[in-house]
């Protein structure tokens, strides 16, 4: 009996839970882990980290200056002593440290302020505030009490004002002013120490909500709520010379569910809310994570393995280019980063021991009890092997009829475990080894085989093929592996459906 071919010709759209694991695309999963996804539709393990700093982790933030000096950012608790410190990016060496501060358990919020040959960091976490140079934390508090202690500071860019906000106290302002949880503080024009008296706003005062946390997008600043936002979009001079500071409300219900939740691209502002993801450039917020809405619902099916959202109040954002990390925590204790790509639209989900995350000179950074990067060169996790996978939904080929699949081919690099479960299994079926190597006689990248130069990568795919004997009704692929590997494409074959035909129906 002739067989049908049914192939996958890619596999990049990424990870969707919202939808029937038996209706999603051929392209997308029902379960993944450590994949990511290229611009072709291949499915690859993602790529490593390496542990920097064997400290505590309490906050990220960086410092770079016009000159070129570079800085990671952290706090650590010291036995019962929170101190900030500064890292140099390669090797991890300690460049700074604050000392003991008030606090033994805040963590940090960096804002990057300039004014000409004057480069600093500003750093903050309710309770004390420093400045970092580049090689000394200094407390601007030290002669008088003059930056307010907000637990947030960003820079308005309009007339480069220092803006804190986020006050746990009601003396917390400058020289001891009024604050509360909907105060919002401002700087002078060019100037982070002095605070005019007149220089706030409050919002909203009296709704029960308090300010959650701040960022500045291009020539805006945004201050979320917990169930609102206010875009600040520059400002004016009243009739008696006191500042106004312009913004208008964006209501709607949507607000930010934690403080370090908060991330700036290319293309809006996105922020974690109490039921998703959302991104705005300044009106009404759009949510952008619909596929894996049973990450905050708990809706997940049971083949979904990777984990849900267990506290939305610890979980942070960063972007790197057009790419989203989300750290959250999952039930158990683990902590797991969902990847969202702005432009290709994919989601995908890792698992770093992030609770905090950060984006800085190319990588990715991150830890909870120590300080981890991620970069492209890094293959495997601080030495350990990187476990990736990749599950299809439930594909019936085009018929509801019992079907056999008696072949798959399949082109990739490195080596994966392939298997195929049918009829709605929880299991991922029976594993089948497949390693994509080359021929020894193919020139090969990677090596001097072809003219003694030392290329980038594998010069070609590597088509194998695998019998199979499964029969039902649907079937389910799945892709594993530890090694570095891709994935690009599979075509599998089913036997042809015999229809019943007059002799077989007759009484």
């Amino acid at each position: 009996m002739a067989y049908q071919s049914f192939p996958y010709l890619g596999f990049g759209r990424g990870l969707n839970l919202r939808d029937k694991p038996d209706t999603v695309d051929p392209a997308e999963a029902i379960d993944l882990l450590n994949v990511t996804f290229s611009e072709r539709g291949a499915i690859e393990t993602r790529r490593g980290y390496d542990k920097i700093v064997d400290e505590e982790v309490l906050g990220l933030g960086s410092f770079e200056n016009t000159s070129g000096s570079k800085r990671i950012l952290t706090t650590n608790t010291v036995s019962t002593n929170e101190r900030l410190r500064a890292y140099a990016l390669t090797g991890g060496a300690a460049i700074a440290d604050s000392g003991a501060l008030s606090d033994s358990d805040a963590a940090f919020s960096f804002a990057r302020y300039g004014t000409p040959n004057n480069e600093r960091v500003y750093c903050a976490n309710g309770t004390d505030v420093r400045y970092f140079d580049g090689s000394t934390f200094t407390d601007p508090n030290s002669v008088s009490v003059v930056v307010p202690k907000g637990e947030t500071l960003v820079v308005q860019a309009t007339d480069n004002r220092l803006v804190s906000t986020g006050f746990k106290g009601t003396t917390d302002g400058p020289a001891g002013a009024t604050t509360s949880p909907s105060h919002v503080w401002f700087s002078d024009p060019g100037d982070p120490t002095t605070w005019g008296a007149n220089n706030y706003v409050q919002l909203t005062p009296g709704d029960g909500e308090k300010v959650m946390g701040a960022i500045a997008w291009r020539e805006l600043v945004f201050v979320f709520k917990e169930s609102k936002f206010f875009v600040f979009y520059g400002n004016s001079v009243a009739g008696d010379g006191t500042p106004i500071f312009n913004y208008r409300p964006v209501e709607g219900g949507v607000g930010l569910a934690a403080r370090f939740a908060i991330a700036a691209t290319p293309n809006g502002v996105y922020f974690v809310g109490r039921d998703g993801l959302y991104v705005t450039t300044g009106s009404s917020a759009q949510r952008v994570s619909d596929p894996v809405e049973p990450l905050w619902t708990g809706a997940a099916s049971d083949y979904y393995q990777g984990g849900l959202i267990s506290d939305l109040t610890s979980t942070s954002l960063t972007a790197l280019d057009s790419v989203l990390y989300m750290a959250f925590s999952i039930a158990g204790g683990g902590r797991r980063v969902l990847v969202h790509d702005t432009e290709a639209g994919w989601f995908s989900l890792y698992d770093f021991p992030a609770t905090y995350i950060h984006a800085f000179d190319g990588s990715v950074w991150f830890g909870t009890d120590a300080l981890y990067e991620h970069k492209r060169s890094y293959t495997d996790d601080d030495g350990a092997t990187i476990a990736a996978r990749w599950r299809s939904g439930w594909l019936d080929f085009g018929s509801p009829d019992v079907k056999a699949l008696r072949a798959s081919k399949m082109w990739g690099r490195g080596e994966v475990s392939a298997s195929v479960s049918t009829d709605f299994e929880a299991s991922t079926g029976y594993p089948v080894s497949v390693t994509f190597s080359l021929d020894t006689d193919l020139p090969q990248w990677n090596t001097s085989t072809w003219g003694g130069t030392t290329w980038a990568s594998e010069a070609e795919l590597k088509p194998k093929q695998r019998r199979r004997a499964e029969r039902g009704t649907t079937f389910s692929f799945a892709i594993a592996g530890e090694a570095p590997w891709a994935f690009h494409r599979a075509t599998h074959q089913v036997r042809q459906v015999r229809q019943p035909g007059i002799e077989d129906t007759k009484e």
